[in-house]
């Protein structure tokens, strides 16, 4: 590549891969990969299933792209995309018969649309089966983790449901380090995002008068709002 790039100037570097190789650990930052490993199997997959299509050689290649067929029953058919609340994904486009749509906030999904997604690959398994309908997948639709804000009797509950929910793991989040009270709505969010969660845990705790009745807003009211995630609050009893 160096030969290529130094001596000959060659300046659209493309490298094919015939193995399951791990991209991460070559040096090839500089050049375009096409694995015939993945793309045959991408192929494979939009061949054999006829609710989903993989990009193949679009994007970075990292299964970022994905359009899904909204089926019968989905819980999406008949909403707005605003309420839906996409967190590390968006709807691109969506084919309705023979037309394109440029999507907005205010776009209604219908039963037979094809929906273009785009966010981070590891979310994206989960939403594609939540716009498709084919099985509830809560909370995969924001988030792979389940965040826990308390003392071990909350890990306890956020561990009983953690099998249930399907989730990759359960972490604790600093509530200290999020300074809800302190930061702006977008901060919070931003933090939270890179958690990869799908649902915040809370400890149960009171209200304090102020904030009841709306002359303050307490700690746990700001978090709530600025979250913009599933959030429970734990009884302190598992399961």
């Amino acid at each position: 590549m160096r030969l290529a790039r130094e001596v000959y100037k060659v300046e659209d570097l493309v490298v094919r891969l015939e193995d399951d190789t791990d991209l991460s650990a070559l040096p090839l930052q500089s050049a375009e990969v096409i694995s015939g490993f993945h793309a045959t199997a991408n192929l494979a997959i939009n061949r054999l299933c006829g609710t989903e299509t993989r990009a193949v050689a679009l994007g970075l290649g990292q299964g970022e792209l994905r359009q899904v067929t909204v089926l019968a029953g989905s819980a999406v058919a008949g909403q707005a995309l605003r309420d839906i609340h996409p967190q590390r994904w968006l709807v691109a486009a969506v084919y309705r018969d023979d037309s394109l749509i440029v999507p907005h906030g205010d776009t209604v999904l219908d039963e037979g649309d094809r929906v273009l997604l785009v966010g981070s690959p590891e979310v994206l398994d989960g939403v594609g089966d939540f716009i498709r309908g084919g099985r509830p997948v809560f909370p995969g639709q924001y988030g792979a983790r389940i965040g826990v804000v308390g003392d071990d009797r909350v890990m306890d509950e956020a561990e009983a449901l953690r099998a249930p929910l399907g989730v990759e793991g359960v972490d604790r989040v600093d509530l200290d380090a999020l300074r809800p009270d302190q930061s702006t709505d977008a901060q919070v969010r931003n933090h939270l995002a890179t958690l990869h969660l799908g649902l915040l845990l809370l400890p149960p705790a009171p209200v304090p008068y102020l904030a009841r009745v709306g002359i303050t807003r307490s700690t746990r009211k700001r978090l709530l709002l600025a979250a913009r995630l599933p959030v429970l609050v734990a009884r302190g009893k598992a399961p």
